[in-house]
């Protein structure tokens, strides 16, 4: 009967022992989820985002080049333009100053 009290105290010692080494290890198992989870969710997000901005852009950007060039000789004309004019305008004045002189 000494024996039977003697086991079952190293059993209820031993099961304490293994519970606390479980609850030891089970925040870890947590934290290693949730971590891996996170990564896995933002590889998803970040293929996603590729996917839809090929998906949603590939012709338009082409369009866009074309009017943005387009644009941009406008520009330069208007600016030539403007430049011979204030040339000009400069000219006026210096020989309006020439002559007052």
């Amino acid at each position: 009967m000494e024996m039977d009290r003697s086991r079952n105290r190293r059993n209820i010692r031993n099961s304490g022992s293994d519970s606390e080494s479980q609850t030891a290890t089970k925040p870890n198992k947590w934290f290693l989820l949730v971590g891996i989870s996170f990564g896995l969710l933002c590889m998803v997000q970040a293929s996603l985002n590729i996917c839809l901005r090929l998906y949603f852009s590939s012709d338009d950007d082409v369009d866009r080049c074309n009017n943005v060039t387009s644009e941009r000789d406008e520009l330069q004309k208007n600016l030539s333009t403007c430049k011979q004019m204030l040339s000009n305008v400069k000219e006026g004045e210096l020989k309006e100053a020439n002559s007052r002189k």
